[in-house]
């Protein structure tokens, strides 16, 4: 049976962990695994994104250079979508009578 890169706390692959790179390098490297069995991990705290009021909003569009500025910045503020998804959109993706765009990941 083929070994799954999952910790065991179900927290994606151990290596992603913080706290991980200690651990790894006493236990493991140096042979001490008891100096760091007491060692918790660190407790990473997530925010939430900042969301824009409505007059930012327009302070930001009317400070843009161009139309293709204004459109680039509505699309990606709008969807949700990083800036390489807006910078890898083609007109295909959009799809205006169902009101989608269909962003890809076209990384590899």
């Amino acid at each position: 049976m083929e070994r799954s890169r999952v910790s065991r706390r179900g927290h994606g692959p151990a290596a992603a962990r913080p706290g991980w790179a200690r651990h790894l390098a006493v236990a493991v490297s140096l042979g001490r695994p008891e100096e760091v069995a007491w060692v918790g991990h660190l407790k990473v705290t997530r925010r939430l994104p900042a969301i824009l009021s409505a007059e930012e909003i327009e302070r930001l569009l009317a400070a843009l250079p161009s139309l293709k500025h204004v459109a680039i910045v509505m699309v990606a503020y709008g969807a949700g979508l990083r800036i390489s998804e807006v910078c890898h959109l083609r007109v295909e993706d959009i799809h205006s009578q169902r009101m989608v765009i269909h962003a890809l990941s076209r990384q590899g």
